[in-house]
């Protein structure tokens, strides 16, 4: 147990918990408190934007059909059917928030969603542009991302005699094995870079990406990327 926990949690990492926050929970000068909850923290970052002053257009949905009949379309796609209300930020065009049914453990009402627009603009979005065109590698793993496969792939694996499946969206494919068995389903290879921390493939010790190992640059604009996201994707 003590080896897998060593060999998943990256040792400078693991001491700048401890020290911060598990030295200070044991010796009870820090408080966990219920800001740690993710349906707070949501609440938390709508709130941000909820600026009375602004004028912030709410929505308030007192239907809650549960996290059961959500579970249900997970991985479909859904129909205009599968709307009771239907929000479309365009036609709206200026930040809104969607609220949901009161929860009487928060004292607040549920939050659904919420958009802020013109969030990327200026010399922001030009900042993360660049470090969106920073990332180098692809990958063929993303296949819900990818774009249809191209027919020129499908057509030198047929000149090769290579037996392959298509999926009925034309989005991913798989070759068969000379050991008799199917691969795994693949994309086109798309750009794509796993952000932080990952397991080396050599070494299987985790390792930061190896984009940001080699430049720094790289490693701080992509944190401003993410830094905007988390704030405007609540």
């Amino acid at each position: 147990m003590v080896k897998l926990i060593t060999n998943s949690v990256p040792v400078a990492l693991a001491n700048a918990i401890v020290k911060s926050v598990v030295l200070g929970v044991l010796d009870g000068k820090v408080a966990i408190t219920d800001s740690l909850d993710p349906v707070l923290q949501k609440i938390s970052l709508v709130d941000t934007i909820a600026d009375p002053q602004k004028g912030l257009t709410s929505f308030v949905i007192e239907t809650d059909f549960g996290t059961e009949i959500a579970g249900e379309l997970i991985s479909k796609t859904p129909t205009m059917d599968d709307f009771d209300y239907l929000f479309d930020a365009d036609e709206i065009n200026k930040d809104f928030i969607v609220y949901g049914g009161f929860d009487p453990d928060t004292g607040k009402r549920i939050v659904i969603g919420a958009v802020q627009r013109k969030v990327f603009t200026d010399t922001d979005r030009s900042r993360c542009v660049t470090a969106i065109n920073r990332v180098k590698e692809k990958s063929d793993a993303r296949v819900t991302c990818s774009p249809p496969i191209p027919q020129e792939r499908l057509d030198n694996y047929k000149k090769q005699g290579r037996k392959y499946q298509v999926r009925d969206d034309g989005k991913s494919y798989r070759l068969w094995l000379a050991s008799g068995h199917w691969d795994r389903w693949r994309g086109h290879p798309i750009p794509s870079a796993t952000y932080g921390w990952l397991r080396d493939k050599n070494t299987k010790r985790p390792t930061l990406n190896s984009e940001f190992r080699k430049n720094s640059k790289s490693k701080e604009e992509f944190e401003f990327l993410n830094s905007k996201a988390e704030r405007t994707y609540l």
